[in-house]
């Protein structure tokens, strides 16, 4: 008789015996599958600096980041970008805002490259006279300016384009 110290299933030795009524099969779980798997998506999208995740794969397709931050125009900036991630995510873009003023432009850069999210768009005061918007290709570190009045269909097309292009390499 073998006993499973891990899960409560004992296991006749005696398995070729006529009596199979009396046999219990053991079982076990095993992550190697997942973990190997989630190893495996790392080690081909990935490059020095993080992740590089395809569009339909990644999380978050677009992170907001708004830039130049002040006491005088927090409110209004954060306003703007929530906006346009409401915009986006009613599109059908799985889109995040991200609003922590205790971080830096450049340290929030930073953490959205290494989680590999496809498109950061940065949002300044500038770029919210104008209506428009920058944005960064996670793939390529590609930076364009889109306006704002038609930025759901812009950003579908470019995820396309990114995903295509990442199929592609």
């Amino acid at each position: 008789m073998v006993i499973s110290k891990f899960l409560p299933l004992s296991l006749s030795l005696s398995l070729f015996s006529t009596n199979l009524i009396d046999c219990r099969f053991a079982h076990q779980n095993s992550w190697g599958l997942t973990t190997r798997t989630i190893g495996v998506v790392v080690m081909v999208h990935g490059d020095d600096t993080g992740l590089v995740l395809p569009p339909r794969v990644a999380q978050f397709q677009v992170v907001i980041v708004p830039c130049g931050i002040n006491n005088k125009n927090r409110d209004e900036l954060v306003a703007h970008c929530k906006n346009i991630a409401s915009s986006l995510s009613k599109a059908g873009v799985r889109v995040k805002g991200d609003y922590r003023m205790n971080y830096s432009s450049g340290w929030k850069f930073n953490h959205w490259e290494l989680k590999g999210v496809p498109i950061r768009m940065e949002i300044g005061p500038r770029d919210m006279k104008t209506n428009q918007v920058c944005i960064v290709r996670r793939d390529t570190m590609a930076k364009a300016t889109l306006p704002v009045e038609n930025l759901d269909t812009s950003i579908k097309t470019l995820l396309d384009t990114i995903h295509d292009d990442m199929y592609q390499k």
